[in-house]
C-alpha cells in the first residue's frame, strides 16, 4: 500500500530516503543547488520508503502503485 506521507510522485527522478528527516536534508539540498542549476534539480523528488527493511517491499509492491508512478525515469 502506498504510504500517506508521500506526495503524489510529480517529478521522473526520484531519491528514495531512509526517513523524513532524509527527505528533509536532500530537499534543503535541492533548494542550495536549484541557485546553481535550476532546470535539472526542478526533475528530482525525494520520497519516504521507510526503514531498511521495508525498501525490497517498497519498490515491488507500493511504489509501482503510486500517484505518478508513470513519469518515473530513474530511482
Amino acid at each position: 500500500m502506498p504510504r500517506d506521507k508521500n506526495k503524489p510522485i510529480s517529478r521522473p527522478n526520484l531519491i528514495l530516503c531512509e526517513g523524513e528527516d532524509a527527505v528533509q536534508f536532500i530537499i534543503q539540498y535541492l533548494l542550495y543547488l536549484m541557485q546553481k542549476n535550476e532546470e535539472a534539480i526542478n526533475s528530482f523528488q525525494a520520497l519516504d520508503f521507510g526503514g531498511n527493511d521495508e525498501l525490497g517491499v517498497y519498490l515491488q509492491e507500493d511504489l509501482p502503485v503510486e500517484s505518478g508512478f508513470d513519469i518515473v525515469e530513474s530511482i
